[in-house]
């Protein structure tokens, strides 16, 4: 249930950054999504306030799928609840 709420929450992130919604564990942040250094600094804005976490810098340099970020929230939430906040008005 964690991971569906993840991944969902995830996906909205990606829709309001990218404009892109149908996303895959091997979606490429840069190729597929066309994240560049600042759009990648715009997600990750969005998804730290989302998820009330942290994203290092060295860690969101090497998230080069959507996969390696779910894998990357998903340790988070192993180690605490995610809480989510809405990122739809």
């Amino acid at each position: 249930m964690q991971q569906e709420k993840i991944e969902a929450a995830l996906a909205a992130i990606f829709e309001t950054t990218t404009g892109k919604y149908e996303l895959t564990p091997t979606t490429q942040l840069q190729e597929d999504l066309g994240l560049d250094s600042l759009t990648r600094i715009d997600f990750a804005i969005t998804a730290e306030d989302a998820f009330g976490v942290s994203i290092p810098d060295e860690v969101l340099e090497r998230f080069v799928t959507v996969g390696d970020v779910l894998t990357f929230l998903d340790q988070v939430a192993q180690q605490r609840p995610v809480e989510f906040v809405s990122t739809r008005h």
